[in-house]
């Protein structure tokens, strides 16, 4: 099924004519490539996210074909978070800067926050699995742990971090998420910072 639907994104993208769809999924791909093709990216993510006429499985066949046959000669790959440039193209001295970036953000959290601040998810897994970041991702996340007291909420959490990153001159852009928020410096790409609330018993809920 792969290698068809790679043929597939290859015809179209050379503007080559080829056969009628099919079946659904090749209908579904002829519309998803469309929208990347147009550089609707973000479209095309939730698009497919939301499409009900496709299985788990088929979804991913999409995905698969349009990286391996569009996008990665574009140094872009369609991920977890959309399309964007993932670790897989970036150099080693990009690398370094990134973390340059993010160990600053480190250090304000641990001087106007909390002192318990570590990095968390899949910067650990690739650090200690690879030694390096993880090829299909494209930031790195941060974890702090505050007491829990009553009255404190991720949200009002949140609120504060978002000023206290924005003073510094840091961005960080609203958004809908009720557990973290995404900083950065303008010139480097985002750091997502997850929040939790240390128990009486000492651990922390996320």
């Amino acid at each position: 099924m792969t290698g068809a639907l790679d043929a597939r994104v290859v015809a179209l993208a050379d503007g080559r004519q080829i056969a009628r769809a099919g079946n659904v999924l090749e209908a579904r791909l002829d519309h998803y490539f469309g929208l990347v093709q147009a550089a609707q990216h973000d479209a095309a993510y939730h698009q497919l996210r939301a499409d009900r006429r496709l299985s788990s499985n088929e979804k991913k066949a999409i995905i698969a074909a349009v990286n391996m046959s569009y996008l990665f000669q574009r140094q872009l790959e369609w991920g977890n978070h959309g399309m964007r440039r993932s670790f897989r193209f970036w150099s080693d001295q990009q690398k370094s800067h990134y973390v340059e970036r993010t160990l600053e953000i480190i250090e304000l959290l641990r001087a106007e926050v909390t002192p318990h601040v570590s990095f968390g998810f899949g910067s650990v897994l690739g650090m200690i699995r690879d030694r390096d970041f993880i090829p299909h991702d494209d930031d790195m996340d941060l974890i702090i742990a505050l007491p829990a007291q009553k009255g404190v909420t991720f949200s009002k959490v949140l609120d504060n971090l978002r000023q206290i990153l924005l003073a510094h001159d840091f961005i960080a852009p609203e958004s809908g998420n009720l557990s973290h928020l995404t900083t950065g410096r303008a010139d480097c790409a985002g750091t997502d910072i997850f929040v939790g609330f240390i128990d009486p018993d000492q651990r922390v809920s996320w």
